[in-house]
């Protein structure tokens, strides 16, 4: 068979449409027969008279009507769907609702404290095992800093820029789940380890993001609607605080990239 043409195409699903409408309304009339039916049923015994009232006769008399017949037969009209722009008003609230802080990803819940287990060789021989090339991976491309060095410290004692932060045992507890993990060498393992080490090849900021999203989808953490929502706002929020900053770094006669810094905004 010839694949059909998007005439044809239109041809069935507006054939569809009027059969579905018509089912209805035949649905919709029978219905009404048979409550009559049974209303004549009660009234006929109360009465002492036959099942067979005139009400219910004047009802099947009705879906017998040409009338009837007529609008089954004739064509569903077309509805096209209603576009109306959101007044200003409410736009304008929504937008102010969003930008504010009331709609924000709640900070993450506090973690059973996770020791670490392994040494700090055993660490790096865990990622020289798991993640091809790794020992030639560079912090961010600097000759001579080496990203396993970084994750060994991470490994020990934190992510040196949430130092005295509320955030800093947990990335540092949720990295040494990733490690532990990795170690007992569960599914996913090298998955994960290769995430976290090609995030210690860019800035702090990144290798807390992956090693959250790593050690979560190990605790299986997920997000619900209103969560995942939440989390596009967040980055919507974050890219338009982005964009503020190139414009004021435009402004001082930027961007310069030795001499900004790494996190303006």
């Amino acid at each position: 068979l010839s694949r059909p043409s998007s005439v044809n195409g239109q041809r069935l699903s507006q054939a569809v449409v009027n059969f579905a409408e018509k089912k209805r309304l035949a649905d919709s009339y029978l219905k009404a027969a048979q409550v009559a039916g049974r209303r004549a049923a009660g009234e006929g015994k109360s009465l002492g008279a036959s099942s067979r009232s005139p009400s219910r006769n004047a009802v099947l008399e009705r879906l017998r009507n040409p009338a009837f017949d007529d609008r089954l037969s004739a064509p569903v009209p077309r509805q096209r769907p209603a576009r109306w722009p959101p007044p200003a008003a409410r736009m304008e609230r929504l937008v102010c609702e969003v930008a504010s802080p009331a709609v924000r990803l709640e900070p993450p819940s506090e973690l059973v404290e996770v020791p670490a287990k392994l040494s700090v060789q055993a660490v790096e021989e865990l990622f020289v095992a798991k993640v091809p090339g790794v020992r030639d991976f560079l912090f961010r491309g600097k000759e001579g800093e080496y990203s396993l060095e970084y994750i060994k410290r991470a490994y020990e004692s934190g992510l040196r820029a949430f130092e005295d932060t509320d955030l800093h045992n947990h990335f540092m507890w949720l990295l040494r789940l990733v490690v532990h993990y990795g170690s007992e060498d569960r599914p996913d393992a090298a998955k994960y380890l290769q995430e976290v080490a090609e995030a210690f090849l860019d800035c702090q900021a990144v290798q807390a993001r992956v090693i959250q999203r790593a050690g979560f989808m190990i605790l299986g953490v997920g997000k619900d609607f209103r969560g995942l929502l939440l989390e596009l706002v967040a980055e919507y929020k974050q890219l338009a605080l982005k964009m503020l900053a190139y414009e004021k770094c435009v402004e001082l006669g930027g961007p310069d990239e030795e001499k900004d810094p790494t996190h303006y905004e």
